[in-house]
């Protein structure tokens, strides 16, 4: 035994100071996350001194749809500057960023951030109009992603949810009748899905008429969706 631990030592202090390159560091910045940063300062380069210039970074990266570095120059805006004039800017082009990667679930999350902090600076209705399409296509189907990452499963739960917030921040936005009957459209989906019980499905059928006779009540004075709403109820 004693034969064999000489030249393992030997070998393992060789390696050890044998003169090789680190890898890039793993760098947690809070607000931003864990990002890769060469040693050199490489791949730093997207950050900037001050709001405007960090915008700026954001917004070429967006135009050259390089969405990573426009997504964590568009944060670094938001996080570092949030009472800034650019932040508006920035929060919109976070949002579009994760939209751009594939994550609707973050960018419905943040452009409902948009509206919330920055309401007076945005267009309301092009805001609402790009979440009212982000929820529509978890109401026609898609998954929902683990990770940020893998579509896994599909949840009329959290469509409805999305819906609410569209109708809860904007009852009267241009897409808010439709909204509040896509409420009682996923509840019906949710209803000829898998359930453990009968209760639970008669349930979600009751939570779809009352989603429906609210959007006919709300919007009374649009005929086609109080005319819509009664029918569905």
């Amino acid at each position: 035994m004693q034969r064999w631990m000489c030249p393992l030592l030997l070998v393992a202090i060789v390696f050890l100071s044998w003169p090789n390159s680190s890898p890039a560091p793993i760098i947690f910045r809070p607000g931003e996350g864990w990002s890769y940063e060469s040693l050199s300062g490489g791949g730093g380069g997207w950050r900037r001194a001050n709001a405007k210039d960090q915008l700026a970074v954001a917004r070429d990266a967006f135009a050259a749809e390089d969405w990573k570095t426009a997504f964590k120059a568009a944060q670094r805006t938001v996080v570092d500057w949030p009472l800034s004039e650019y932040a508006a800017e920035a929060q919109l082009l976070l949002a579009q960023s994760y939209e751009k990667r594939g994550d609707d679930k973050m960018a419905f999350a943040e452009y409902q951030n948009l509206l919330r902090i920055y309401p007076h600076n945005v267009d309301f209705e092009d805001i609402q109009s790009r979440q009212f399409a982000i929820a529509t296509r978890y109401l026609n189907g898609q998954r929902f992603k683990l990770w940020h990452r893998i579509p896994f499963y599909k949840s009329m739960k959290k469509t409805v949810a999305m819906f609410q917030d569209i109708v809860i921040t904007g009852p009267f936005s241009t897409v808010a009748p439709r909204a509040q009957m896509n409420i009682g459209q996923a509840w019906i989906n949710k209803a000829r899905g898998f359930q453990f019980s009968q209760n639970e499905k008669h349930k979600n059928y009751r939570m779809a008429v009352r989603a429906f006779e609210k959007a006919a009540d709300q919007y009374h004075d649009r005929p086609d969706i109080a005319a819509g709403g009664l029918f569905a109820a």
